[in-house]
């Protein structure tokens, strides 16, 4: 049975390998000048992977409000340009006009959502105002719970022992004071 070596560097917590490989010259000078990098498996402290592919967490993208007068602007002007070119004689093209109106269609759509995106806002907004402080809310509940709650369960537990009383005293009242009688009988005999 072979007997297992400690490391004194660590404490002896360490078992020494049976056996060292041997190093060549070459890759001792080659390791000592060249800087230490990181396995591809192994993470060093410190150092920081970048989030790349699909795993990576998206923010959602928020998009900056509509400015409807701008909007208004843009209308106002690709209407001046199709009234100049009416004017002038020149017949607007059909891919002209069909990409204007997906233009249009798309900044319609756009105003459509921002608007809709303000009214679920405001909705959302009213609710938080409409909604009683916590304060309240708990003060609300416990008097409730006080004034009426309780009171019913009070209610109900009499009922219920009233009832049990009902229920179940001919199965031993009727024993009892059987048993009673019995015993002044004795009593009195002796």
């Amino acid at each position: 049975m072979r007997l297992l070596e400690f490391n004194d560097n660590h404490g002896g917590a360490n078992p020494r390998p049976a056996v060292l490989p041997q190093k060549s010259a070459a890759k001792t000078a080659r390791k000592s000048t060249a800087p230490k990098r990181a396995r591809a498996g192994k993470k060093q402290p410190g150092q920081v992977f970048p989030i790349n592919g699909s795993n990576a967490i998206k923010q959602p993208v928020r998009r900056s409000p509509i400015d409807l007068e701008q909007l208004q602007q843009r209308i106002e002007v690709l209407e001046r340009r199709m009234r100049e070119r009416a004017n002038q004689g020149t017949k607007l093209p059909v891919k002209d006009l069909e990409q204007l109106k997906q233009r249009m269609k798309l900044l319609e759509r756009s105003v459509h959502n921002e608007l809709w995106a303000a009214k679920q806002r405001e909705h959302t907004l009213l609710e938080m105002l409409t909604r009683p402080p916590l304060k309240t809310a708990l003060n609300k509940r416990l008097q409730r719970f006080v004034g009426q709650t309780l009171p019913r369960t009070g209610r109900w537990f009499k009922s219920s022992g009233q009832g049990w009383w009902q229920d179940n005293q001919p199965l031993w009242w009727p024993r009892l004071a059987g048993a009673w009688q019995e015993s002044l009988r004795r009593a009195r005999e002796y």
